[in-house]
Formats: structure tokens, C-alpha cells, sequence
């Protein structure tokens, strides 16, 4: 920035000590008549002269400066003046539990009534000083319906606020107090100095984080009886995924009642199970069924309660999925036998036999395989770790009777089964997961048959415990915030009526605050200035003419 000064006042100079200057003379005609002296060679228009340092040189010198200043201060302000106003974050509950039920009015009404008390309030207190309102709605997401707004703009969008199908993300609300940390930079909307949330949720206990940011937590919830689906589940077979049963659990938030019955209706239209709830559990309910067949499944809970949006549930049951496996053996029969499917881009798990392989995917590794019957040296067992999955069902008195192959233990794996050399039979290692067994099932029925396919299955199981099936249910999101066919409303804790309100804040200590005004960019001033000056310049060059 220096340089570029510099260079301009050299520049300046320089056309000072050129610029031509006329002055009018009266001359003797004789002069011209005189011997003119021989005419330089190589001569330079620039030439040296005296400097002059006249008003105008100054003038523009300075218009200089201060143009070269609002480039390079274009982003600073000037401390902005000393106010004292109001600026009030209305936000409000939109989700599915703001439709409960409580003296025969939603809580939404409840919730209307409280915004308007807001904006009386603040109102009052602002009298004739500045008021400016912000209007969000959040559930699963934070939409702002009013950015800044007076109290009449406020009051006729709260009247199409309704509760959408969705659950409640109160990590919205510390967003809200991190994002005005930079509301200075927010030029079109209200300064914030208040907060007024307005919510079915009791005060969540960290409300200090909003830091200089008063906030007042309404909650307009009242404890009313609800029940509903708390949690619906399949038990799945561990290979094929094919659900076995459907496990549901039923929660009393309240006093339970003493006729509510549960309807299943199959894909077919026909009754599953007509059940009456029996509560000796206390709140809750747990009961299951077997599906008959793939497809949709039905459940109702009658009568309901206050929360309508748990008592109706539909869950659909899949197929099951085949096991997409990578290969890398030269046997082909099991994988011929289970069917399952081979795919080396995007498989479920890996079979092999190299112990080297990347740990990309869950992996099964297979060991030297199952010794000969003419191998008499016995497998005498030195260590092995109880709670390992690989060896359920295993009877380890019969695991001396066999003939193992063992290997030192891979690297990154923990020793499951080891021989008295040290050497290990099973092992595994997480992330990701990877089994170690001695070989694949040999299929014969003897011991060294059945702890072979059961080692072998085991490892199987647990390396597809993680993989993604099919659900009986989704839930609505704020993409698909429309419940349809089995897209569900079954929110954590939307069905909890029975939470005791707790607000924080009065609506009263909504009083103007003495703040900062907004910063003054300084480049527009400079310019302003220059331009002053320069207009002095000109008028000065006029009349000196």
C-alpha cells in the first residue's frame, strides 16, 4: 500500500515540473531580429524546473490519498453509535407433538396465544423506541419465515403456522445462538437482543450458551394420557435377513387404559392378532408375531390417546437379501451351496485365504484347514477368549480330539482359540471386522464336520451383523415429511405427553437493551471527500483563469 503512494506523489510531481505554464508578455518586435543560437542536440522534452508547491498541487495530492485509501481500507467501519432498541427471535415449534391434544385444543393454539403475549410485551416495553422481530419455525429443521418484520407482519404469519409430521432437533436452538455471534453481517435482518422460544419441550438446562443473547423458554406442554407404538423391530435370521418376527413394544405416558386393544392385519387383509393389552408391566406393553408372508402389515392400537400419530403403525417385510460375496478360493461348492451371490465390487464379506489381504471389508481368512486322521500330535488348548462370537456352540472339551491347523497370529488380530505352541486356531480384529478360522466346513458328519461349519458359521454371522437391511419403517424427514405406506411418524419422545413444563425467562424482562449500531463503512466517506476536494481544485483553476 506504501508503494502505491509513493508511485502516485512521483507521478504527481512529475507532471507539476512538466505541465506548461503561459504567462502574457509584451515583447520588443527587435527581439526576433537578434542571432538565434545554435540549436541543441538530443534535447529532452522533460525538463528539470523548480517545484512549486501551490494550493491546487496539495488539493489534488490529497484527492490522491484518499482515493488510494478507500481501496485499500474498503473494508473498514466506523464504531457505530450507541442505541437502544429491541430486536426480538421469535421461534416456534412446528413438530408432530405440537398436534397433542390438551383441553380439547392443540398445543399449537397454546402456542399462538404465547407469541402474541410476546409481541404485546415488547410492544409495551419498546414504546417510541426501534422494535424489529424475527419469525422462525423449527422441528427437524430451522425455517425462517421472517427475517425482520414488525409486530403486524409477525402476528399474520404466526396464523399459518401448523404442526408438521416431524420430530423435534433442539440442537437448532444452539445453532440459532452460534449463528448470531456474526449477525453483524446480516445487514437485512432484526439485531437480535431477545429470544422467545415457544415449545412443548421443558427447558433443556443450557440456555447460559446463547451467551449476551437474553432468552425466554416457553413450554406450553400440560401432562395428558397418551399411548402409543414406542418401538417395532424384527428378529432376522443372521444369513439370510428374512424376519422371523416382528417384535412391538406399546408405552402408557400416563394412566394406562384398561381396554385398549391391539389389531395386526395381514398383506392379505386378513386378522393377524386381536389383542388386548395387558399392563402388569407397569407403562409398557411387549408382544410379537410371526409374519406370514412378504409385504404390508398393518397395526392399530384402539382407542388411542391425546398423541394421535402413534396409534397407527405399517411395517412392511421384505424377502431377506442374498449375501454378496468376494471369492478368492479356488473351491466353488459352498458358495454354489449357500447361493450366495459372487460380486467383487460390492460385496457383504470376503473369503480367502491370504492373510495379507487389505482390510477394506469384513473378511473371513482361512487357515492351512483340518490335519489328517494319521496325525496323531494332539490339539491341546492353552488359552481362549469365553466371550468371543466365533466360538459359540462350540463344545472346547471336543476341540482336544482334533486335528487343527494353526497359524501364527496375523497382525492386528486377537488370539480367540490357541494351541499350546502358541500358535492360534481363531482370531478376530474390528474395524473393520475380520475372522481367522482354520478352513472351510469339510462337510463330513463327525466332530471335526460339525466344529467346522459351526466356526465357520459363527464367523459368517458376526461379520454380517452390520450390514444394511431392509427396514420394517422410515420415518418422515423434512424431505418427506408426508407419512405414507410404511413412512412413519414414530419420533423419539413426540408421544411423550407426560413431561412436566418447565419454562425459564418472563416475557417482562422483553425491554430494550443499550447496544452497538451497526459499523459505518469508512470508504464512502473517503470518497465523498475526495470528491469535495476536487470540486475546490476545479473551482480554483476556474477563477485563477
Amino acid at each position: 500500500m506504501s508503494l502505491a503512494i509513493i508511485i502516485g506523489v512521483v507521478i504527481l510531481v512529475i507532471l507539476y515540473m512538466t505541465y506548461p505554464r503561459f504567462l502574457r508578455r509584451r515583447l520588443s518586435a527587435a527581439r526576433f531580429f537578434r542571432d538565434l543560437p545554435p540549436p541543441r542536440k538530443g534535447q529532452s522534452r522533460l525538463r528539470r524546473g523548480k517545484m512549486e508547491f501551490t494550493l491546487p498541487f496539495f488539493l489534488q495530492l490529497f484527492v490522491l490519498l484518499l482515493l488510494l485509501a478507500s481501496v485499500f481500507f474498503s473494508d473498514k467501519k466506523l464504531k457505530g453509535h450507541e442505541a437502544e432498541g429491541l430486536g426480538v427471535w421469535i421461534i416456534v415449534d412446528t413438530s408432530a407433538s405440537m398436534s397433542t391434544l390438551q383441553e380439547n385444543k392443540p398445543r399449537m393454539t397454546a402456542a399462538l396465544r404465547e407469541i402474541e403475549l410476546a409481541i404485546d410485551q415488547a410492544q409495551k416495553a419498546a414504546k417510541n423506541k426501534e422494535l424489529c422481530f424475527r419469525l422462525s419455525a423449527m422441528d427437524l429443521e430451522r425455517r425462517d419465515l421472517i427475517t425482520a418484520g414488525n409486530a403486524f407482519e409477525i402476528t399474520r404469519a404466526i396464523q399459518n403456522l401448523k404442526p408438521r409430521t416431524l420430530g423435534t432437533d433442539l440442537g437448532i436452538i444452539r445453532r440459532a445462538f452460534q449463528s448470531l455471534k456474526d449477525q453483524s453481517q446480516l445487514k437485512d435482518h432484526c439485531q437480535v437482543s431477545h429470544i422467545v422460544v415457544v415449545t412443548d419441550i421443558p427447558d433443556p438446562g443450557w440456555l447460559w450458551e446463547s451467551g449476551d443473547i437474553e432468552v425466554v423458554w416457553r413450554d406450553v406442554g400440560q401432562p395428558v394420557d397418551n399411548l402409543g407404538f414406542t418401538n417395532i423391530q424384527a428378529s432376522r435370521n443372521p444369513l439370510t435377513g428374512l424376519a422371523s418376527e416382528v417384535l412391538i413394544e406399546v408405552t402408557a405416558f400416563g394412566t394406562p387404559p384398561a381396554n385398549t386393544g391391539l389389531l395386526v392385519t395381514a398383506p392379505d387383509g386378513s386378522q393377524l392378532m386381536d389383542e388386548e393389552l395387558n399392563w402388569q408391566q407397569g407403562q409398557f406393553w411387549q408382544g410379537r408375531f410371526t409374519p406370514l408372508a412378504v409385504g404390508e402389515y398393518q397395526l392399530h392400537l384402539s382407542p388411542g390417546g391425546a398423541y394421535v400419530f402413534d396409534d397407527d403403525a405399517v411395517i412392511k417385510i421384505d424377502e431377506g437379501q442374498l449375501i454378496r460375496v468376494d471369492w478368492q478360493l479356488p473351491d466353488r461348492r459352498l458358495l454354489r451351496q449357500m447361493s450366495w451371490i459372487e460380486d467383487k465390487k460390492n460385496p457383504h464379506l470376503r473369503v480367502t485365504a491370504n492373510t495379507t489381504m487389505p482390510a477394506d471389508i469384513p473378511t473371513i481368512i482361512l487357515g492351512p484347514g483340518y490335519r489328517s486322521a494319521r496325525d496323531t500330535q494332539p490339539s491341546i488348548i492353552r488359552d481362549f477368549m469365553e466371550a468371543s462370537p466365533l466360538l459359540a456352540d462350540v463344545n472346547l472339551d471336543a476341540v482336544e480330539t482334533l486335528k487343527l491347523g494353526s497359524i501364527e497370529l496375523p497382525k492386528g488380530f486377537q488370539p480367540v482359540l490357541r494351541g499350546i505352541d502358541g500358535k492360534v486356531w481363531l482370531a478376530q480384529a474390528e474395524n473393520p471386522l475380520r475372522a481367522f478360522v482354520p478352513g472351510l466346513p469339510t462337510g463330513t458328519d463327525d466332530v471335526t464336520g460339525r466344529f467346522s461349519a459351526t466356526v465357520f458359521f459363527n464367523a459368517v454371522r458376526w461379520l454380517l451383523q452390520k450390514r444394511e437391511l431392509p427396514a420394517l419403517y422410515t420415518l418422515t424427514s423434512p424431505l418427506d415429511p408426508t407419512p405414507a405406506a410404511n413412512r412413519l411418524v414414530l419420533h423419539k419422545d413426540e408421544g411423550n405427553t407426560q413431561r412436566v413444563p418447565r419454562s425459564s425467562g418472563e416475557l417482562e424482562n422483553l425491554t430494550p437493551i443499550t447496544g452497538k449500531g451497526a459499523g459505518i463503512p469508512l470508504w464512502p466517506i473517503l470518497v465523498m471527500v475526495a470528491g469535495i476536494l476536487f470540486l475546490i481544485e476545479r473551482a480554483l483553476a476556474a477563477w485563477s483563469r
